[in-house]
């Protein structure tokens, strides 16, 4: 079993959503600095189907220079949902839903691990285009 951990932007009252219309003015080199390192850890990602869809229309085709397009592409993707269906592409594997009343429990992959178990971030926390959407 592997460890999920999250590190998300949150507002001083607790909204996760849309960090990018309240983050930004407060991210600073010491804060970058911070994510860079948590960043360096992380090998797996899980997203929503929302952040999915979002992410994957913009950033395989993102600048070359772009240090999160350089870490978001290549690494293995896990994605939860209910609505897509076959090959995702993009280093991305569906996690499919098992019925409660035929498994109770699940044994596909569920989390997203750090090359050590030790620290990593939520995809959906940070990094998406200026004009991202909310996440579901």
């Amino acid at each position: 079993m592997r460890t999920l951990t999250a590190g998300l932007f949150a507002s001083i009252d607790g909204v996760v959503e849309s960090p990018n219309l309240f983050q930004f003015d407060s991210f600073d080199p010491e804060l970058g600095a911070l994510m860079g390192a948590m960043i360096d850890e992380v090998d797996t990602a899980v997203l929503g189907r929302a952040g999915y869809e979002e992410w994957s229309q913009y950033w395989p085709s993102a600048p070359a220079d772009d240090p999160f397009g350089a870490f978001i592409n290549p690494i293995e993707k896990f994605v939860a949902s209910t609505t897509l269906t076959g090959d995702l592409g993009w280093n991305a594997t569906l996690i499919e839903a098992t019925s409660r009343a035929s498994s109770p429990t699940s044994s596909g992959p569920t989390a997203a691990a750090s090359r050590s178990s030790r620290a990593s971030r939520s995809p959906g926390s940070c990094c998406s285009p200026a004009s991202s959407t909310s996440s579901r």
